[in-house]
């Protein structure tokens, strides 16, 4: 017989503090596991005596998803993954690419592999629902995510906060997103880019029905995706017909800004840069003014009173010597990052022809609304 729902639930903590390594993960699982949906006995569900029991003497198993193989999967995944950078799972990216060979990616974030647990334990027809980071949508990382989205998927919203404040404790840019197994299906996607915080919201349906657009049939293809309403979608295909592209006219290329893979290291306040350079003039010639994305505004920077430490991949770091001191207190960390730069190197330097010691316009890439400024004064945008 089942274990009544208390002494379940208490299996289930006493197991867990019995793991090792896992600590961070233990109050979180805990908080967010929701036993109501085993409120009625395993047997009712109509699964054989020894498959119940078996689940029954094991809520872990039951709770990681272990019946979804067992009987062709859950009608609905919901997720709200944690927003863990990819820097901070380099121990587990080994693991993750045998387990998701098809879309894994080495600069892909741990959401990502999420989305990827959800599509297995889905079963036929399923529906997939997430809110979580949009930065898959459009960064090369995301591009066998969204490929296997799209050819696998019908995808039936997508509500994309931007940079709105929605959860106050951190900026992380959440969308959520609903597609359903299974392609081929007559419907478009709605799509809404909310644009304020404002009433109707938090009602979301209202949200979606007053704000949201259908995207066109060819909006999302295992080629690409291109997230606007038909209007946009037509106005841009206009452009890329009769239009010359911007990078046409330049004499030199159109860049992202710079990843340093440990901000902690490479961003300094006021302070910090004084000491650095006290200990050596030299320091001086590597410490740039920062300017992070929320600082570009609309015709003008917010001086964020941090600068970024300049070491890109062809700097003589001998040359620095307070530079190479005072990276070397974080060397354990900075080893630790995706890639193959030098520790003491920025992660994408984003370094080539003295880019940034020229005038440039300067955009942040994701906004909720066109923010272009002309930097005339050498600022290094992150």
């Amino acid at each position: 017989m089942p274990e009544p729902k208390v002494q379940r639930q208490q299996a289930v903590q006493n197991l867990l503090h019995g793991l090792k390594g896992l600590e961070p993960l233990k109050k979180l699982f805990w908080s967010e596991l929701n036993y109501d949906r085993v409120n009625q006995s395993l047997s009712r569900r109509g699964w054989k005596e020894g498959v119940a029991g078996l689940l029954a003497d094991d809520p872990v198993l039951f709770a990681s998803g272990a019946d979804a193989f067992i009987f062709g999967g859950f009608d609905i995944v919901l997720s709200n993954p944690p927003y863990v950078r990819q820097e901070l799972i380099v121990h587990i990216k080994p693991i993750l690419k045998r387990l998701y060979p098809a879309m894994f990616d080495g600069r892909a974030d741990l959401y990502c592999f999420f989305y990827a647990r959800g599509m297995e334990l889905l079963g036929r027809n399923g529906v997939l629902a997430f809110i979580s980071s949009n930065k898959w949508f459009t960064a090369k990382y995301g591009s066998k995510l969204r490929a296997e989205l799209a050819s696998r998927f019908t995808v039936k919203s997508i509500t994309d906060f931007g940079e709105l404040p929605v959860f106050e404790a951190a900026a992380t840019f959440p969308t959520i997103f609903v597609a359903q197994l299974g392609s081929g299906r007559k419907e478009q996607c709605r799509y809404t880019q909310v644009q304020s915080l404002n009433p109707p919201y938090p009602d979301l349906h209202s949200l979606v029905h007053s704000q949201g657009s259908e995207l066109a049939a060819t909006a999302i293809a295992p080629s690409g995706w291109l997230l606007v309403g038909n209007t946009g979608s037509s106005l841009i295909q206009r452009m890329k017909e009769n239009g010359q592209p911007l990078s046409s006219y330049l004499k030199v290329g159109i860049y992202s800004g710079i990843k340093s893979g440990l901000n902690s290291a490479f961003w300094i306040d006021d302070a910090t840069k004084r000491w650095l350079v006290a200990e050596d003039d030299a320091s001086i010639k590597v410490i740039k003014r920062l300017a992070r994305g929320d600082d570009v505004r609309r015709w003008h920077f917010i001086d964020s009173g941090l600068s970024l430490i300049y070491t890109h991949s062809e700097l003589d770091i001998e040359a620095f010597p307070a530079i190479k001191k005072y990276l070397a207190k974080f060397r354990h960390q900075l080893e630790a990052r995706a890639g193959s730069q030098e520790w003491w190197q920025l992660q994408q330097s984003q370094y080539g022809n003295g880019v940034w010691d020229r005038p440039k316009i300067v955009y942040p890439y994701i906004c909720s609304s066109s923010r272009f400024t002309f930097d005339r004064a050498k600022v290094t945008q992150i």
